[in-house]
């Protein structure tokens, strides 16, 4: 008898069966599921075989079947569960429980098919579930820098249409800061659903990370600031439009990871230039 990673149920009246066929292959196998895949019982040699999800919705199967697989078919056997084992432990924390019981069902259906020695279908059950559980964590992972970032430009605009209608400081400083946390906003909205995500990193990990490059998005923004205010950005500006122009470098600043960079190594250039002169 084969039982994988050796998950007998000892209290098998812990989930109560919902039918008598339940019941029936729970005792032939002594096991508890919460989701039936696959079984088979063969009542002329009382053996078989059944591939489950448990009591934590992980893929379990057991095996009683004493002569069904050659030398070489069990060898290939194990070669596939071991493959199904790998894709089984793939990480897929942060994907809702709905998501996740879909993969494992998926997956089920891979060791199904080693049981009824369909080897030559393993393959594609295994490269769907990488394919699903991949999409879902990079779909989860945007989403959360998304939500994460999401206040904190609204606070950003709520900041702005105060200053304009209410408290009317008109400080280039105040409008450059918040337009930087804009554009670092939108440049996550644009850029993630591109970049390659995998989604595999805690949810506060996500989220920090957010906050961060909101903060990196503001200082950029108040480098490029200073840069105007210093003449080396924008000399010929006039002054009466100082707020607008903060607005638009900083939005850009904040939206554009190598402008600010880009910024203080032509400068950092300049100086060398002048040193070895």
């Amino acid at each position: 008898m084969c039982i994988n990673r050796e998950k007998q149920t000892q209290n098998i009246d812990k989930l109560k069966a919902s039918d008598v066929d339940q019941e029936r292959y729970r005792a032939f196998f002594k096991i508890e599921d919460r989701y039936l895949i696959q079984y088979r019982i063969d009542e002329t040699k009382q053996e078989g075989f059944i591939v489950f999800l448990d009591e934590e919705y992980d893929i379990d199967w057991v095996d009683t079947r004493t002569d069904y697989f050659s030398d070489e078919e069990e060898k290939v056997k194990q070669q596939w569960i071991a493959k199904l084992d790998a894709v089984h432990m793939e990480p897929c924390s942060n994907i809702s429980e709905e998501d996740r019981l879909i993969f494992k069902k998926k997956l089920a259906i891979g060791y199904e098919l080693v049981m009824v020695k369909c080897f030559g279908d393993v393959q594609a059950v295994i490269e769907e579930c990488y394919r699903f559980v991949k999409s879902r964590n990079r779909e989860v992972s945007r989403s959360l820098f998304l939500v994460a970032s999401a206040p904190m430009a609204i606070i950003a605009i709520a900041v702005i249409i105060l200053d304009i209608d209410v408290i009317k400081w008109h400080e280039a400083w105040v409008t450059g800061f918040c337009t930087g946390i804009l554009g670092a906003f939108v440049s996550i909205w644009t850029r993630y659903g591109k970049k390659s995500m995998t989604g595999l990193s805690s949810r506060w990990l996500h989220i920090a990370e957010a906050l961060c490059r909101l903060l990196v998005g503001a200082i950029f923004a108040l480098v490029a600031i200073f840069a105007v205010k210093c003449g080396l950005l924008l000399s010929n500006i006039d002054v009466s439009l100082m707020i607008y122009t903060s607005a638009l470098i900083g939005f850009v600043a904040g939206f554009s990871e190598r402008f600010v960079p880009s910024l203080v190594e032509k400068i950092a250039k300049d100086e060398s230039e002048d040193d070895s002169e």
